[in-house]
């Protein structure tokens, strides 16, 4: 048997949740994500990310969102959209280096990580990288 969002994932049609990513990575992500058939959920800060996810009815197969945002950060909004949609998968993004976000103890090792500025190409694939990889996999 097969759930809704095993199929909707199959079929390249898992629904991204695009946070607060400011500029060109924002249109990258944005444009990308519909170009490849994903279902996008735009929010411009942590609270409407919270409030539109609360809203939407379908499944949010991923959570896209950069790691310093003002107010709540990524891991916060992350941890709070986690409870509210256990199944979900992040994916973070940072103009920082990946090696100052972990060893400054904002990420655990091995978190879904995307280095801005990154090419949509490169967004495509770690998207569909992540999506594919079973959750027991991801850290906790």
């Amino acid at each position: 048997m097969c759930s809704e969002r095993s199929i909707s994932e199959r079929r390249n049609h898992a629904r991204i949740r695009n946070d607060s990513a400011r500029g060109r990575c924002r249109s990258i992500a944005r444009h990308d994500s519909r170009t490849s058939g994903y279902t996008v959920l735009e929010a411009a800060d942590s609270k409407l990310a919270i409030e539109i996810a609360d809203r939407y009815d379908g499944d949010i197969a991923l959570l896209l969102t950069d790691v310093v945002l003002p107010k709540v950060g990524g891991p916060t909004l992350a941890k709070r959209l986690l409870q509210r949609r256990s199944g979900m998968k992040v994916l973070y993004m940072s103009g920082y280096a990946n090696d100052a976000i972990v060893d400054g103890g904002v990420l655990k090792p091995g978190t879904a990580f995307l280095q801005k500025p990154f090419a949509a190409k490169e967004l495509a694939k770690k998207v569909r990288e992540l999506l594919d990889t079973p959750q027991d996999l991801l850290p906790v």
